[in-house]
């Protein structure tokens, strides 16, 4: 069976300072984001890679530079960037202060995803249908373009959880332990049926069976 490795890129300002960015906004790396880029890049330095695909935001770029330029240890690796894999666009809660609206949050969904999945009308927003079927459609590439290849996928929180639920079948929000940290991985194998096993959430290595509390 096939790896695919998803991973949240590394800490920006605005996830410093816990505000929506979704992909309307971008904000550069925090130096603690720049040392979380390479320890990513040197837990991946001895893991087989065919194809880095990458959303198109400067923190994805950021965090994939380390791996996808070590021709030493990746050499031959495709780099690939597909806009499919960006964050959802949060519409009029884009650079607005997740600490200022949490009072809005339904009490039996503090979670960050849970609120944005509560608040799918906002204003100009991406409905989640929409992430869904971006989703869908990394879940088709990876089975039709990838099946025979090792990947490292690098994309943004909520999508990642959007995707992981839809690699596995499930209703997204119910999967709060598909959220990750900055930096963190999702470990799948890919089985020739074109399913995909999941072999650990929230990996601080690749080859771990660790499993950590999830935060947006």
């Amino acid at each position: 069976m096939e790896n695919i490795y998803i991973a949240r890129h590394c800490e920006t300002w605005h996830n410093r300072n816990r505000v929506f960015q979704g992909i309307a906004l971008d904000a550069p790396l925090t130096p603690e984001g720049r040392q979380e880029t390479r320890r990513l890049a040197e837990r991946f330095r001895n893991v087989h890679l065919d194809v880095l695909l990458c959303g198109s935001a400067a923190r994805h770029f950021d965090t994939a530079i380390p791996i996808g330029g070590d021709a030493v240890h990746h050499p031959g690796l495709e780099v690939l960037i597909d806009p499919n894999l960006n964050e959802r666009d949060h519409g009029d809660l884009n650079g607005q202060s997740y600490a200022h609206l949490v009072g809005d949050t339904p009490p039996a969904h503090p979670n960050t995803h849970h609120f944005l999945y509560h608040n799918d009308n906002r204003e100009h927003g991406e409905p989640f249908s929409h992430v869904h079927g971006r989703a869908l459609r990394i879940k088709e590439r990876l089975k039709q373009e990838f099946a025979a290849k090792d990947v490292f996928v690098m994309s943004s929180g909520l999508f990642i959880t959007v995707l992981c639920a839809a690699l596995e079948g499930l209703d997204v929000r119910y999967r709060e332990q598909h959220s990750l940290h900055n930096g963190h991985i999702h470990h799948y194998e890919q089985a020739p049926a074109g399913v995909f096993v999941p072999r650990g959430y929230n990996l601080l290595h690749p080859t771990s069976d660790h499993r950590s509390a999830a935060r947006e």
